[in-house]
């Protein structure tokens, strides 16, 4: 219990730690209407308002949270709160110029990005371009000819140029900041391996897996499987992995002695693996590996178990069958982790080989062993 309470302690502590050291981070710049000059005034805080009032005036507090003064728009020309500047431009707000505080929530070499939110809540996003202080609306304009300014910009990029591939994809651009920023990457280095797609196909594999119990030891059996996969990427090089499959295996245990009990198990069942999947999307060429975990349902038709011995009586052996089809639990989940390869054929058509491992979570009569897969991308 003293651990956790030092524990607790230790990370408040850095919580304040962290916060103060924000707070000194925190400026205002204004331009003083007696000497005509920027002035910065360094380590302020600021009132917590409505964000949408914070577009258009933003006040100072002192340490009782009491407000000291209050600058709008057009009596500044910025302010860093945290680690998000704001900038006073001036922008078209349904037909009417106004002077408002924008955060810049994106930013590389060239290209700044800020928000703002209409008075009908709607967030959209402007650009401000290379050498231009002009912002632009990334949902398009008259200047640009109501196309997005962002694609004039990633079209200049020779990867675009000469791959076809990365030129449909940055025609696809939508006026969102994660859209601009994952076509940015494909366009700066030229890797075609960064454009996620969901990808969807057949598959067949075969294994070998070994039936445990308590007091049999069963023999390993050969399995194969076959069935459809589906890949979702989220970000980038990793997808969520689906597949369906279909699989049936035998297992049985002769007793050395005939008087001690022979068992045999049978199971046929649709397994549906569903796995965290990262592929090491960074690397160029056509072959790309990639690693996976997570678990798989199993959804059994037929799981049952039968046993049989011969037993004494009246000076002769007869054969006595106990159980024939005793029904197990049918639906039992597994873990499974894996590694494999994608060697990429066409833009969007691949082929996967990967081996994996696989558990039941069962106290009793549950299945583990190793597989290959096989499948392709349709």
């Amino acid at each position: 219990m003293k651990y956790i309470q030092t524990l607790f302690f230790l990370l408040c502590l850095g919580g304040i730690t962290t916060s103060v050291f924000a707070q000194k981070r925190n400026y205002i710049l204004y331009k003083d209407t007696v000497t005509g000059k920027d002035t910065v005034i360094m380590n302020v805080s600021f009132a917590n308002k409505d964000y949408k009032k914070k577009q258009y005036a933003v006040s100072i507090v002192n340490g009782e949270n009491k407000i000291i003064h209050t600058y709008k728009a057009e009596d500044i020309a910025g302010y860093k709160e945290g680690h998000i500047l704001y900038v006073s431009r001036n922008l078209s707000v349904d037909g009417e110029v106004r002077r408002v505080l924008l955060p810049r929530v994106y930013r590389n070499d060239d290209i700044s990005i800020y928000s703002f939110i209409q008075d009908d809540g709607r967030k959209e996003y402007y650009a401000q371009m290379p050498n231009d202080s002009l912002l632009l609306p990334l949902k398009g304009s008259p200047e640009t000819n109501g196309a997005n300014p962002l694609s004039a910009y990633l079209e200049q990029f020779p990867a675009v140029k000469e791959n076809e591939y990365i030129r449909a994809y940055v025609n696809q651009l939508k006026p969102t900041i994660n859209s601009f920023d994952n076509r940015y990457i494909v366009c700066r280095t030229g890797n075609s391996n960064y454009i996620p797609h969901f990808k969807w196909g057949v598959l067949c594999g075969a294994g070998i897996y070994h039936l445990s119990s308590g007091g049999f030891s069963f023999n390993t059996k050969g399995v194969c499987s076959a069935g459809l996969f589906a890949d979702q990427p989220l970000l980038m090089g990793f997808s969520v992995h689906i597949e369906l499959a279909y699989q049936q295996y035998a297992f049985n245990y002769e007793a050395d002695d005939i008087t001690e009990k022979s068992v045999a198990f049978n199971c046929r069942n649709i397994s549906l693996p569903i796995a965290l999947r990262y592929t090491a999307v960074s690397l160029r060429g056509k072959c790309l590996p990639f690693i996976h975990a997570g678990v798989q349902l199993n959804f059994s038709f037929k799981r049952e178990i039968e046993s049989q011995w011969k037993e004494w009586k009246d000076d002769e052996y007869c054969r006595w069958v106990y159980n024939p089809s005793q029904s197990l639990k049918k639906n039992n989940p597994s873990l499974m982790a894996g590694l494999g390869v994608e060697w990429k054929l066409r833009a969007r058509h691949s082929l996967f080989f990967d081996i994996r491992y696989c558990r039941e979570l069962s106290n009793s009569y549950y299945l583990e062993g190793y597989y290959a897969t096989v499948s392709y991308n349709l």
